[in-house]
């Protein structure tokens, strides 16, 4: 699971207030990702209500003492503290366990698309349904285009485990903020605040091909690429040049960037009906080689809903 892992960046941020949580072994675990689990914390009835539990980020053990990944928690919780969008994961705070560990308190969601996607192959399924893939489309770029025009916050790391799924497919968010960039509002990383040095630390699978260019070209149209790559994870039921690795026997690092990047995956072996018709229009615009030919985060939420209505008249 190593290749699929986003890589670490270093960054210094204050810790917020303290407040007691359970010790591991009292939380379900959820999931996990680079030296951070994620778990589920039931909490306790409060004046007779009932209260939804939340979903606890912190280093595992064999990670506590890394400042890198401490830092990195720190930066996610600041960038998470200043969004409210209803398809970005919410924020609860950022809290102390029993050990004084540090925990990134979010509203707990039912499941990642990253899992949902892993149990479909499985068992041997296909292709998720049409209409789920237009309403993980819908609802993740509703998210983007706000990061990206009203806060000003480019993700870096769109993948089918940063999309969180409620009920069936009721509502999508997006989530982990540990490697976003500062934006321009023409949407260019704002090198003003990041250092003319600055590195695009998004996993390297879902990366698109211009950020591998010297000089290094970061912009909108990168989460556009991811995006259209967490698409065809719907469709493939699987990563993003898997094929590459399972073929070669080599792991991601020992792979040449050029067999990776620039290279839109090919389609499964599948003949997919009508229905599928505005997917994969979405996955290859959002894949073009050149981002310039991206649509933007805008063009989406404006034409996927017209694209739904259209689907759910043929339907009814």
């Amino acid at each position: 699971m190593s290749e699929f892992s986003t890589p670490v960046r270093t960054r210094v941020k204050r810790a917020r207030s303290p407040v007691s949580i359970p010790p591991s072994p009292f939380l379900k675990k959820l999931g996990y990702g680079t030296g951070v689990g994620v778990y589920k914390l039931e909490r306790s009835p409060q004046a007779n209500k009932v209260r939804s539990p939340w979903a606890i980020k912190k280093l595992l053990k064999q990670s506590a003492n890394n400042a890198e990944l401490k830092k990195r928690l720190y930066d996610e919780a600041e960038v998470l503290g200043k969004l409210n969008h209803p398809n970005i994961v919410g924020f609860r705070g950022f809290i102390k366990s029993h050990k004084n560990e540090s925990c990134l308190a979010m509203e707990k969601c039912n499941v990642s698309l990253g899992d949902m996607i892993e149990e479909r192959r499985e068992h041997g399924l296909s292709a998720f349904p049409a209409m789920n893939l237009m309403r993980v489309a819908k609802d993740i770029a509703e998210a983007l285009h706000y990061l990206h025009t009203e806060v000003l916050l480019l993700h870096c790391d769109v993948k089918s485990f940063n999309v969180l799924i409620n009920g069936n497919f009721d509502v999508c968010k997006l989530c982990d903020f540990g490697v976003t960039l500062p934006l321009t509002p023409s949407g260019e990383v704002d090198y003003l605040r990041t250092g003319e040095d600055v590195d695009y630390l998004g996993t390297r699978l879902w990366s698109p091909p211009e950020v591998f260019k010297y000089p290094c070209i970061i912009t909108t149209k990168a989460d556009l690429y991811s995006y259209g790559l967490t698409l065809w994870e719907m469709l493939a039921l699987q990563p993003p040049c898997l094929d590459i690795l399972d073929e070669s026997d080599t792991s991601l690092e020992e792979i040449d960037e050029e067999s990776l990047v620039g290279k839109r995956p090919d389609l499964p072996d599948i003949d997919f009906d009508a229905s599928y018709k505005y997917a994969l229009e979405i996955f290859h615009c959002c894949t073009e080689f050149d981002y310039h030919e991206r649509p933007s985060a805008l063009d989406l939420t404006i034409s996927i809903p017209e694209m739904i209505k259209e689907m759910d008249s043929i339907v009814n």
